[in-house]
């Protein structure tokens, strides 16, 4: 009866630990999909809708977890192809919805440069160039500097779309939550 009981409450101990220890598997499960898959991913997810070629530069849809802030960069930056269109493409499918993170361009387009930031207000590109190869954060500054190009500016400066023909480039930037 003692060795019964002694087996009962191993398993019961291992029920509890099993069930505490779920949550954790999971968050790290979803985490190591993020890294592997769904941030590699992004960049094409974002420009396929609007592009037949590119080259994805840089990609991230999910910040780190547990990082240091609850505010990050996600990004979705290309390199455009010789051919491409001077002028920012728009959609090549419009019966198929978007969900907001996958969302790049408008009817909103600016050439540049773009004029400087306000007071009070968020600058992603400054924020995520350090995530970047140096070389895709010049090509991006200079695009934002320079004329030839067209960018939106979201009113907070969270996000920033960029189109690029003169220097190869398009992106999605957004230092956000």
């Amino acid at each position: 009866m003692l060795k019964d009981l002694k087996r009962s409450a191993l398993r019961v101990g291992l029920f509890v630990l099993m069930v505490a220890a779920l949550p954790f598997v999971l968050l790290f499960a979803w985490h190591i999909n993020n890294v592997l898959f769904a941030n590699p991913r992004y960049a094409a997810e974002v420009f396929e809708q609007f592009l037949d070629e590119f080259a994805v530069l840089e990609s991230r849809r999910w910040h780190p977890i547990g990082g240091q802030f609850h505010w990050d960069c996600t990004f979705a930056i290309v390199g455009l192809p010789e051919t491409a269109p001077d002028h920012p493409p728009t959609r090549k499918r419009t019966d198929t919805w978007t969900n907001w993170q996958l969302k790049w361009g408008g009817k909103d387009w600016r050439p540049t440069p773009a004029a400087p930031l306000p007071s009070n207000t968020r600058d992603a590109i400054g924020s995520c160039a350090h995530n970047w190869a140096p070389l895709v954060a010049d090509r991006i500054g200079k695009a934002l500097a320079q004329p030839g190009s067209f960018v939106i500016i979201g009113p907070s400066g969270e996000s920033v779309h960029l189109y690029s023909k003169p220097y190869k480039i398009a992106a999605r930037v957004r230092f956000g939550d």
